[in-house]
């Protein structure tokens, strides 16, 4: 006999994908990550990967203008100077290139150089093509890091959503609770273990992370939702960031004051990067 499929609403779905306090984190650091790594390393200067290839071309430009850019790197002000020069091939070209802590006077004569045969890649010599240096990818940490949340967040409460679509109901014991090297917001995260007897009368152990542990300690025995086919993957009922209604009937749809909290982080998250792509690109 098959196990009964129940339908999750929409809105209880998105409660328990974006409601938890993980997911909020992680994708507050992954979208505020984003658009500061994007901000940073569109000006990262990486052109040394181009002059360590090849024949180098030097050729005599003129400073047209130099001024402050307002960026800077360590403690020093990052100047930007344009420039212009006559490549071999005869064609005028212009460019920008970066320097920190000094000015060149308009008109100055200065060394420009490029990789051969691509002008277009010319910088003055000593100087950057764009205002940071490779060490800005270091950024990357904070969206990485985000994204890394928001992974082990979502791949917990999509297991919760599967276990509430196809699980079977029943108590189970708490026999054992052990602290875990994790922590989220100074609060440790424990190893709960449940023993429990399945549809078939076999008796099972089973663990579940948490760090709201009262709400698993409360009652004699839990409910909890486990898989047939595996019986040891459960999700504890009051461990659930959504309060269902109906339960195990069916399952009311959740009110939408509770739903517009949870997205309204997701929601920011994706309008604020779209929004600073269109202004960046557009």
């Amino acid at each position: 006999m098959k196990t009964a499929i129940r339908k999750i609403p929409l809105s209880t779905q998105c409660s328990m994908l974006f409601g938890n306090l993980l997911t909020q984190l992680g994708l507050f650091f992954f979208g505020f990550g984003m658009v500061c790594f994007c901000a940073f390393a569109m000006n990262g200067d990486f052109s040394q990967l181009l002059f360590q290839k090849g024949h180098t071309v030097e050729v005599q430009g003129i400073i047209m203008d130099s001024y402050n850019t307002n960026g800077s790197e360590g403690d020093e002000d990052i100047f930007a100077n344009d420039y212009k020069f006559t490549a071999e091939n005869g064609f005028y070209h212009v460019g920008v290139s970066y320097s920190l802590g000094y000015v060149r006077d308009p008109g100055t004569t200065v060394t420009v150089e490029y990789p051969e045969g691509k002008p277009q890649y010319s910088r003055i010599k000593g100087m950057k093509r764009k205002m940071f240096g490779p060490g800005v990818l270091f950024i990357a940490i904070f969206p990485l890091v985000g994204l890394c949340l928001v992974g082990v967040s979502l791949k917990k409460s999509l297991k919760a959503i599967k276990l509430l679509k196809y699980g079977l109901l029943t108590q189970g014991k708490l026999i054992g609770k052990h602290e875990t090297n994790v922590s989220v917001n100074d609060d440790t995260v424990y190893r709960m273990t449940f023993r429990f007897r399945t549809k078939s009368g076999e008796e099972i152990e089973a663990s579940t992370r948490t760090r709201f542990t009262q709400a698993l300690e409360d009652d004699e025995k839990e409910y909890l939702l486990y898989l047939e086919k595996s019986p040891k993957t459960i999700v504890l009922m009051d461990s659930l960031p959504v309060k269902l209604s109906g339960f195990p009937a069916g399952i009311a749809p959740t009110p939408l004051r509770n739903v517009l909290p949870a997205c309204l982080v997701p929601f920011a998250v994706i309008t604020g990067f779209v929004f600073w792509l269109i202004v960046q690109f557009f």
